[in-house]
């Protein structure tokens, strides 16, 4: 946030850096990157996805400028079906960001294996990761909270 005020600040006074723009066009490029590296990865057309983690970061219940609303549009609009869990964030409401409404699910191993994949986007120390690698058939993992395991159905993003 303060980066785009000074940025707007800035650009007031004549000068324009460059690399603020960039890093902002870098971070907003982020989601559908990521969407596409999933459906490369999974020989299905039509797969079914669980999203991990609603907030911008790890153990707060602040969804502003979150990833996982450009994730959720990109994978409606290719009309794949995909669910959501998050510690803290019990229900999604439409807003500014989001056009859609659901209700988190319980993650447990009959639930897990139900999806053809898992994106990690918010790392919740809350999120049992042995439990989600056991059950899970792949997981992209764009934290990185999964480096320090040795589980074969990671691919990180």
């Amino acid at each position: 946030m303060i980066l785009f005020i000074y940025h707007g600040h800035q650009k007031k006074k004549g000068y324009d850096p460059k690399f603020i723009s960039l890093a902002g066009r870098l971070n907003s490029s982020i989601p559908s990157w990521v969407v596409k590296k999933v459906l490369k990865n999974i020989p299905l057309k039509k797969p079914k996805i669980l999203l991990l983690g609603v907030s911008y970061k790890k153990n707060i219940d602040d969804d502003r400028e979150s990833p996982i609303f450009e994730i959720m549009k990109i994978l409606r609009k290719k009309k794949i079906s995909f669910y959501y869990s998050d510690p803290y964030f019990k229900k999604i409401r439409k807003g500014r960001q989001n056009k859609i409404m659901m209700k988190s699910i319980k993650i447990n191993k009959s639930n897990l294996k139900k999806f053809d994949a898992v994106i990690l986007v918010s790392d919740h120390d809350l999120f049992d990761y042995k439990l989600i690698a056991n059950n899970s058939k792949i997981i992209f993992d764009t934290r990185g909270r999964y480096k320090e395991y040795n589980y074969k159905n990671i691919i990180y993003c």
